[in-house]
């Protein structure tokens, strides 16, 4: 549980030094990536899928690791995967140019913050999402 409160501020710190990366004219291959943003999240999303079905099969064969100790490794590395793929959306993809023109965003710059930080949690919420099944599998039934 801790250690999700790091990687939020881990991805807390990467959302705000984005606005040091001064970009005042970006040039035709810096453009905001939103499509390919959403082709890195559907790969996340099937890394996080098939390394937890590798896991649900892997506990059932012996000579293994327990299954809580698999689980909270995988959503350990997929945490960390899910910050170097947020930091690819704000800094490679510059997805913050994508609102920088919209005026809600302009006079209240807290709300883009919190759409990105959003952005995070989205990525998280894949991992738990994927981790569920094979949690349930292997916790006792009540």
């Amino acid at each position: 549980m801790f250690s999700t409160v790091i990687y939020f501020l881990t991805a807390l710190i990467i959302y705000a030094t984005s606005d040091l990366v001064d970009i005042t004219d970006p040039g035709p291959g810096m453009t905001a990536g939103w499509l390919e943003s959403l082709f890195l999240a559907l790969g996340f999303f099937l890394i996080c899928r098939l390394s937890f079905l590798r896991i649900g099969t892997a506990i059932d064969r012996p000579g293994t690791m327990s299954s809580d100790q698999a689980i909270s490794t995988a959503i350990n590395r997929l945490s960390i995967l899910a910050l170097a793929v947020f930091a690819v959306n704000i800094y490679g993809y510059r997805l913050d140019t994508l609102f920088a023109h919209v005026r809600l965003f302009q006079i209240i710059p807290t709300l883009e913050a919190l759409l990105f930080l959003g952005l995070f949690v989205l990525y998280l919420a894949m991992i738990w999402h994927a981790a569920y099944p094979v949690q349930k599998s292997f916790s006792p039934v009540r």
